[in-house]
C-alpha cells in the first residue's frame, strides 16, 4: 500500500512539473483570441508592406511607418485585441490602402445614433469605429427586429477567425456589407417579392414590413393610376417633382428634411404610445399638438380627461420610423414599426390611444406590434420645413393586407354604388 501511495505521488509530481514546463508560446497558441501584435502582423502582410527584418520588432516598426500605430506603445501589443482596437487598426489600414474618404454616411451614423453603444467607446477612437462600421467592415450585432441601430461591443475581444474575416473585407471591397445611406445594414437575400419598389431592403426588417400594401393600393379610383404621375413608390419618391417645381428641388428637399420628418413622426408616436394617467399634463398635450398639422389642442385635452377616468398607462418598446419607405399617393406617407403595450386600463374598450385608432386585437399587458403608414403634409409651396403629421390614424383594419406580387392598376367594368361606370384598383 505504501509503495502504491509513493507511486501515485510520483505521478502527480511528474504531471505538475510537466504543466509548469510547458512553454508560454504553446499556451498562447492554444487561445482562440488574437493579440494586437499578431493582428498587426496579419495587417502588414495583407497590405503588402515590406518589413525591415533587422528591426527587433519589424511588424511594429512597419505599423508605425505606415500609420497603423501613432507610436510604439499606443496599445499593449501582447494583450488580446478588443473590437475597438481592431476597428482603429483596420480603419488606418484602409486609409493607407484606399485613402481617407469622408462621406455623409459617417455623419448620419453619428447623428441618427446607428451605433447604440458608441458612447461607451473611447472618444479618441469613435471616428475609426464609425468609419469601419459605415464601410461595412465591422458591422456589430443586431438589436432585434425592426431596430435601426446596432451594438458594436467595442470592449469585447476578437478571435483569430474573426480577425481574418475582417482582413478579408479590408482587402476585398466586394466582401464588405452594404450599409444604407443613413447607416443601416442592408440585405440581398430572401427578399420580398416587391423589393424593386424600394431602394434597398434592411437586414433587421422582415419581409412583412415591405409587403404591406401602400395606401394608394387599398382604395378605388375614378382615374387610372400611373406610376410617376399619380403615385410614387419609395424607389421613385425622389423622382417626384415638387408642386410647380422640379425633381431637383424634390431631391434637395428630401436631402434637407427627410430625417426631420421622421423625427417629427417619432415624437408624435412617442407621445401617443407612452401615456400615464398619473403624470400626463399640459406639457404632454402641447408637445403632442406641436407634432400635428391641424389637430385641436382642445381635443387632446378632452382625451386626457378620458384616460384619467379610465386610468390608462401605455408604454412603448420600439418606435422605428424608416426613411427609405417614403412614398406618395393621395399624400406623403412614411412607414413605421411600433411595439407597445397597455399596462393599465379600467376598460379596454374605451379610447386608449389618441387619434383615430382601430386595433381590435389590443389586449391588456400584451405587447402589440404593428406597421403603420403615417401621413405627413405641409404648405403647398413650402420647402419641407413645416411638414407635420397630418393624420392621427393607426389602423389594423382587415388584419392588414399584404402583397404576393407587385400590384398593377386594373379596371372593374361592373362598378358599384359609388362608381357606377366602373373603377380602377390595384390587383
Amino acid at each position: 500500500m505504501k509503495n502504491m501511495c509513493k507511486r501515485n505521488i510520483g505521478i502527480i509530481l511528474l504531471l505538475v512539473m510537466t504543466i509548469l514546463l510547458i512553454p508560454k508560446q504553446v499556451v498562447t497558441a492554444a487561445t482562440k483570441n488574437i493579440t494586437i501584435e499578431q493582428y498587426i502582423e496579419l495587417l502588414i502582410k495583407a497590405m503588402n508592406v515590406t518589413i525591415d527584418a533587422t528591426q527587433e520588432k519589424p511588424y511594429i516598426a512597419a505599423a508605425i511607418k505606415t500609420g497603423l500605430l501613432e507610436k510604439e506603445d499606443e496599445f499593449a501589443h501582447e494583450k488580446e485585441m478588443t473590437r475597438t482596437e481592431c476597428a482603429v487598426l483596420t480603419n488606418r489600414a484602409d486609409v493607407y490602402l484606399n485613402g481617407n474618404e469622408v462621406t455623409k454616411l459617417y455623419e448620419n451614423i453619428v447623428k441618427l445614433k446607428r451605433i447604440s453603444d458608441l458612447s461607451n467607446i473611447t472618444k479618441k477612437y469613435r471616428d475609426d469605429v464609425v468609419q469601419v462600421f459605415g464601410k461595412g467592415i465591422i458591422i456589430g450585432y443586431t438589436n432585434g427586429k425592426c431596430t435601426q441601430d446596432r451594438e458594436f461591443r467595442g470592449n469585447n475581444t476578437i478571435t483569430h477567425s474573426g480577425a481574418k474575416a475582417v482582413i478579408k473585407k479590408l482587402v476585398n471591397k466586394k466582401k464588405r456589407s452594404v450599409m444604407s445611406p443613413d447607416g443601416q445594414l442592408t440585405r440581398t437575400t430572401k427578399l420580398p417579392v416587391n423589393a424593386k419598389e424600394f431602394d434597398y431592403v434592411l437586414a433587421s426588417f422582415p419581409n412583412s414590413f415591405y409587403l404591406m400594401k401602400f395606401e394608394y393600393e387599398l382604395g378605388k379610383m375614378s382615374y387610372k393610376p400611373k406610376l410617376g404621375e399619380t403615385y410614387w413608390t419609395p424607389a421613385e419618391a425622389k423622382n417626384k417633382p415638387t408642386y410647380k417645381g422640379t425633381v431637383a428641388q424634390r431631391r434637395e428637399m428630401l436631402d434637407k428634411y427627410l430625417y426631420y420628418w421622421c423625427d417629427v413622426i417619432k415624437k408624435n408616436l412617442t407621445y401617443r404610445l407612452n401615456v400615464n394617467y398619473k403624470t400626463i399634463d399640459d406639457t404632454w398635450s402641447k408637445g403632442l399638438c406641436a407634432t400635428f398639422q391641424n389637430e385641436s389642442l382642445s381635443n387632446i385635452k378632452e382625451y386626457i380627461k378620458q384616460i384619467k377616468q379610465n386610468k390608462v398607462i401605455i408604454k412603448s418598446s420600439i418606435i422605428s420610423v424608416e426613411p427609405s419607405t417614403l412614398y406618395y399617393g393621395t399624400g406623403a406617407y412614411i412607414r413605421v414599426y411600433v411595439k407597445f403595450k397597455v399596462t393599465n386600463a379600467k376598460n379596454m374598450n374605451n379610447n386608449l390611444i389618441y387619434g383615430r385608432i382601430y386595433m381590435p386585437n389590443l389586449k391588456l399587458n400584451k405587447w402589440h406590434e404593428g406597421y403603420y403608414d403615417i401621413q405627413i403634409n405641409g404648405h403647398t409651396y413650402g420647402d419641407g420645413s413645416e411638414y407635420l403629421v397630418s393624420s392621427s390614424d393607426l389602423n389594423d383594419f382587415w388584419g392588414k393586407q399584404y402583397k404576393t406580387k407587385i400590384l398593377k392598376p386594373s379596371f372593374n367594368k361592373k362598378g358599384d354604388e359609388d362608381f357606377v361606370d366602373g373603377y380602377y384598383y390595384f390587383k
